[in-house]
């Protein structure tokens, strides 16, 4: 079959870690639209051609040196020979915002364009322009980067077509490119030095420089911006002044952002009457995250924490809050929020992942290292239903190839995180409808203990009551279950020590045991080996037996 692995988790805490940008941002959702991240809320990219995941946005700090980005009917902007029909088309944000340049008369080379401002900027700095633009009635259109003295300019021939080209050209140049931005549109860039000049403008041809531009010509265009740095960064709306985008802050370790709030109950607080039974309040401290229920009526004076055991304790606790049920090494109690939920975690040297217990139609990962994305993946929970006939898909539920689903119950693993030890781990649960809910997210280093052989076992321990009376009627209480796997490995003789001592060493400690990777999912169970045994076959291959037991 496939190798039989085990993940360490790492422990996730509540250390101060923390997530801040201080200001608005963009990004482009999954429909493949322009959408503006709140202050202090992360950025889930997706590329606007296609709609796949591209990952956590962690950007550094960016200023739009152009005013009025996306208004080129305002006189901020110089035209020669060009009229500016505002607001006459959907823009890549989805309103309909962007403009129509037109020329306005027949001239010759180096006429019909729209110019920015000329913008006071640092000598000996790198700049790149930008300009989001999409074809209107012309094969070509320039778009063009100059500083003003001593003058230079670079040029981006765009070739219009299908897939556009561009094409840079000027003794400064330092860098072209044109990106898609889906429904047509395309983000052209220029990039360059300011050298010893300290001014600098940006300016888009309707046509080829090098062909007189005749009264009609168009091109569409939107959001032109102006940064210091050597490549374009997401896109930054301005009006009537500069405007800076805030650098994405990532602080501390462990848990850094959730969209999960810790609401459950109130907060315990001191000096309050608490009745008996009816009374539950959270407490959140770096150490604690926990639900209780008041068992005696009292005036809190003692912290619930402190207050569960002796003669008469006041509190009972219930469990971790929401938030944090996915990480309290249980499977059964889990963290749910509607439609989606979005967890930054920053755990230390990594290189896979376990979600137990998910009820979600899709997961997105990305790990974000060295300011880079260095993994991103969407997996589809889904993919494995099938259906048989019209009569399966109308009257009959919807089964996985594992059977997992008929219980809403999907584990999946992730085993080619790259190890970074200072990334920031990004994961996200989707539903079309209804919530989303994991059981455990478990992080950590996995170990390979050998090749699993076809013939594992698995299966379930019930907790359910069920009890019979004298006359045959049955009593019966559904309660929670847990996994259970046999399987027989082949191990290389040579691993047999490392084998056991990684088996005794782990022998307490909750892991993520996955006994074919994701070939079948039902091999992924979240407890410890119960029983393992190794026996030496001869020098070159091992066997060794071991039946995991999984955690409720």
């Amino acid at each position: 079959m496939t190798a039989f692995k085990f993940i360490r988790p790492t422990t996730i805490t509540d250390s101060g870690g923390s997530f801040a940008r201080s200001t608005t941002a963009t990004y482009f959702d999954s429909a493949g639209v322009m959408q503006t991240a709140a202050i202090d809320v992360p950025r889930i990219g997706y590329n606007p051609v296609t709609h796949a995941y591209t990952g956590l946005i962690l950007e550094g700090a960016g200023t739009n040196l152009l005013l009025r980005s996306a208004e080129f009917d305002n006189a901020a902007w110089v035209k020669d020979t060009t009229t500016i029909t505002a607001n006459s088309i959907a823009a890549p944000d989805g309103t309909v915002s962007a403009d129509t340049q037109t020329t306005s008369g027949s001239g010759g080379p180096n006429t019909g364009w729209t110019q920015s401002a000329i913008i006071t900027v640092s000598t000996s700095t790198t700049y790149t322009a930008s300009r989001y633009v999409k074809q209107g009635n012309t094969a070509t259109s320039i778009y063009s980067l100059a500083r003003v003295s001593p003058y230079s300019a670079i040029f981006a021939t765009i070739t219009w077509g299908a897939t556009p080209s561009v094409v840079g050209s000027g003794a400064d140049l330092l860098g072209s490119s044109i990106t898609a931005a889906g429904n047509g549109w395309w983000r052209v860039s220029l990039t360059m030095s300011s050298a010893t000049a300290t001014q600098m403008a940006e300016r888009l041809y309707t046509r080829d420089l090098s062909t007189s531009v005749q009264s009609g010509d168009t091109v569409y265009t939107w959001g032109a911006q102006l940064e210091a740095g050597s490549t374009a960064t997401s896109y930054i709306p301005t009006t009537s002044a500069a405007v800076t985008r805030a650098a994405d802050v990532v602080t501390g370790s462990g848990l850094i952002y959730t969209d999960v709030p810790e609401n459950d109950y109130p907060a315990w607080v001191g000096g309050t009457t608490y009745t008996a039974l009816t009374s539950y309040v959270i407490r959140t401290t770096a150490t604690t995250h926990k639900v209780y229920q008041c068992l005696v009526t009292h005036t809190a004076a003692a912290t619930p924490e402190d207050n569960t055991t002796g003669v008469t304790p006041k509190w009972l606790e219930i469990g971790p809050t929401n938030r944090w049920g996915m990480f309290d090494r249980k499977v059964g109690t889990t963290t749910t929020k509607a439609t989606s939920m979005t967890y930054l975690l920053k755990p230390g040297r990594a290189n896979s992942l376990g979600l137990l217990g998910i009820d979600a139609d899709s997961v997105e990962v990305s790990l974000v290292a060295n300011d880079e994305i260095v993994y991103a993946a969407s997996i589809d929970l889904n993919s494995g239903n099938t259906v048989g006939d019209w009569y399966q898909y109308f009257y009959e539920p919807i089964y996985s190839t594992d059977a997992v689903a008929i219980t809403n119950l999907l584990d999946a693993t992730l085993m080619d995180l790259p190890a970074y030890g200072d990334g920031v781990l990004c994961v996200r649960f989707l539903s079309t409808a209804g919530s989303v809910t994991c059981g455990v997210m478990a992080v950590g280093l996995y170990a390979e203990l050998g090749t699993t052989l076809y013939d594992p076992t698995i299966g379930i321990i019930d907790y359910s009551r069920k009890s019979v009376d004298a006359f045959g009627n049955y009593d019966i209480t559904e309660r929670t279950y847990s996994k259970r796997m046999s399987a027989t490995l082949m191990v290389e003789s040579t691993d047999v020590d490392n084998t056991a001592r990684l088996l005794t060493q782990y022998r307490a400690t909750p892991v993520v045991w996955v006994g074919a990777d994701n070939l079948y999912s039902s091999l992924i169970v979240y407890g410890f080996a119960k029983d393992w045994e190794e026996t030496i076959k001869g020098p070159t291959h091992s066997t060794c037996s071991i039946q995991v037991e999984g955690l409720t």
